[in-house]
């Protein structure tokens, strides 16, 4: 059984970002400062997609729940999670990153 409680949208920055970038002139002194905020948001919004596709194809066979995109609040600080996998036993967050090139992990010596 799979549940998303909560889907993903496009985050507003992005939408907002793009409908500014359509009117301003690109000689504007914050233009490429825009531009390279706006790609840099949608790389991680794509990234964020492809996790979420990767997740429904490879989901677990026992009940879960999937929230996207959660903003929560403790002790009046705002926080932010991409994506929380609730099962019977577990709770999984994850912070999802679209980086481009080898990926390393190394184990510390313990």
């Amino acid at each position: 059984m799979y549940l998303i409680y909560k889907t993903r949208t496009t985050p507003k920055l992005i939408i907002a970002q793009h409908a500014l970038l359509k009117r301003l002139p690109p000689t504007h002194q914050k233009y490429e400062k825009i531009r390279t905020d706006l790609y840099n948001r949608k790389a991680g919004f794509g990234g964020e997609r492809e996790f979420d596709y990767q997740l429904r194809e490879f989901a677990p066979s026992y009940p879960h729940a999937v929230l996207h995109d959660l903003y929560l609040k403790q002790d009046q600080v705002y926080f932010q999670i991409d994506s929380l996998l609730i099962t019977p036993s577990v709770i999984v967050l994850f912070e999802i990153k679209n980086i481009a090139g080898k990926l390393q992990i190394k184990q510390n010596p313990t």
